[in-house]
């Protein structure tokens, strides 16, 4: 019964992690990658290198605001920190529709940087694929389910899984995948538990809605009040109101103020205009998510004349117990060495992903090589593995090559994204899949190089401009390309190609 099970385990091990493994090694990588997410934001507007943190930014950019949105019916201001040094501004206006700027926190000035999502591709791409409606996000919501199946029953059928972790035995064909695979996966095994399962927690309300409908008779609106902290709000007594002064820089910067104060070590993080231009316009400070592992971020609401009028220092247990799960999926609390590890971990999965997908194929080969036939498996593999890591390139190079003031800007970095991918796919599809490795191999090694190397052409950027000037965000990921493309370029090289093959 105890093999049999184990054999069962094995099977379902096998099989969950094949179809999804697939979509999941997209999701590891680019949720990897999104980490840092606002670094490579600053590495794709190279313009606003330079860009420091300022006390003042808040007062500024209200003054902007005042200018540009003064009948908007919502102000966002998203203010600088150590990682994105940058003040954000957003406004509604009365017929709808969102307008942006960045500013300087310095001086308030507008910064003119190229049309780009930045980092924000690769998260958005991380848990909904770019797909239209909500397709993309029910296939990760599946895929996180077999990914606990593949993990639990991986456990489950290796005996000696942490002896195993102390063994590798290179260029030894099928056991060296399998080696390689079961490092992969013990080394950070907890992570891979924490990340699949508050993965599936920020989309339960997605797949698992009966609980939501019951207990608010179909009001999703309720829910979201209630979730958002605005159902359980402690109301502080208003003073007598005087004569309404027109909204300005200095109140608002007051009202910072007074907020870090209330919060001791906290920082403000975004600011909320509610009708900016009304009498009854109301101003909502959010602490900074660095300051806490919980996405149900405290915040405290002000009137127009500085009054506190309500706050909301968390919610009850399930809303808490909601907001640390997916803070810690987000890791947006972690400082530099942690997020590192974090990084590291999601690369990890990355290779334990790849590493099974290819010993799936290299197990079921026929043993005589002359019978071997390449499979439908074997190719998607080339299309996804080397693929998709050809395709995040290929968006940072069209990012450094397109022209500045092209219309429609951001939708053409997207198609050079998912053409390139389309580009390995036909590739893999056409080539013998040994050939295939090699080629997009060389392929992804090139396009890393050439991100970097085309910015050096500009007058005072590139990669040893940023390192003369401190700015060590943009040169960090300038030289994490140079070493991607030159280890892809070493892995690639036809003498170790034809040995791995041949070994396989």
């Amino acid at each position: 019964m105890k093999d049999g099970f184990r054999q069962t385990m094995a099977l379902a091990h096998s099989w969950a992690g094949l179809f999804p493994g697939w979509l999941f090694y997209a999701v590891f990588l680019t949720g990897s990658l999104t980490y840092y997410r606002q670094e490579i934001s600053q590495w794709m507007r190279p313009e606003l290198s330079g860009a420091a943190v300022d006390p003042q930014a808040a007062l500024h950019a209200v003054e902007r605001l005042r200018q540009v949105g003064a009948d908007a019916r919502l102000w966002r201001i998203d203010l600088p920190n150590a990682r994105n040094p940058v003040t954000e501004i957003l406004w509604k206006g009365m017929e709808g529709g969102f307008r942006s700027e960045q500013l300087d926190p310095r001086t308030g000035g507008g910064l003119h940087a190229r049309e780009t999502m930045g980092g924000d591709f690769l998260f958005y791409f991380h848990f909904d694929l770019n797909a239209p409606g909500r397709i993309g996000r029910w296939l990760i919501c599946f895929a996180a389910i077999a990914m606990l199946v593949a993990i639990i029953s991986g456990v489950i059928t290796h005996r000696r899984i942490f002896a195993d972790f102390f063994t590798f035995r290179p260029r030894k064909g099928q056991r060296s995948w399998l080696d390689a695979h079961n490092v992969a996966g013990v080394v950070a095994l907890p992570f891979y538990l924490m990340i699949s399962f508050t993965g599936l927690v920020t989309l339960t309300s997605m797949f698992m809605p009966w609980a939501i409908q019951r207990a608010y008779h179909g009001d999703t609106a309720a829910y979201v009040r209630d979730l958002a902290g605005q159902g359980i709000a402690t109301a502080v007594p208003q003073a007598p109101q005087k004569k309404r002064q027109v909204l300005s820089g200095e109140v608002v910067d007051h009202i910072v103020t007074r907020a870090e104060s209330l919060w001791r070590d906290g920082r403000a993080g975004r600011i909320l205009v509610d009708d900016p231009g009304s009498n009854h316009a109301t101003i909502t400070m959010e602490r900074r998510d660095a300051d806490s592992i919980s996405y149900d971020l405290p915040w405290l609401r002000f009137s127009a004349d500085g009054q506190l009028v309500a706050r909301h220092d968390g919610g009850g247990p399930a809303v808490t117990t909601q907001g640390w799960l997916y803070g810690l999926h987000l890791a947006r609390f972690s400082g530099a060495g942690l997020r590192f590890l974090f990084f590291l971990s999601g690369l990890l999965g990355t290779a334990m992903m790849a590493t099974g997908l290819i010993l799936w194929v290299v197990k079921r080969r026929p043993k005589d090589a002359a019978r071997a036939r390449s499979t439908a498996a074997e190719r998607t593999n080339v299309a996804v593995i080397a693929g998709l890591p050809i395709a995040i390139a290929s968006l940072l190079l069209a990012n450094r090559l397109l022209p500045f003031g092209l219309p429609g800007r951001m939708g053409w970095e997207a198609s050079a994204f998912f053409l390139a991918w389309l580009a390995a796919l036909v590739n893999a599809l056409w080539m013998a899949p040994p050939q295939a490795w090699i080629w997009q191999g060389r392929c992804l090694g090139l396009l890393c190089l050439a991100a970097p190397i085309s910015q050096m052409a500009v007058p005072g950027s590139g990669l040893f401009v940023w390192i003369g000037s401190g700015d060590m965000v943009r040169a960090s990921v300038d030289m994490a390309l140079i070493a991607t493309g030159l280890l892809a370029l070493g892995v690639t090289t036809p003498m170790k190609m034809r040995r791995n093959v041949v070994t396989a």
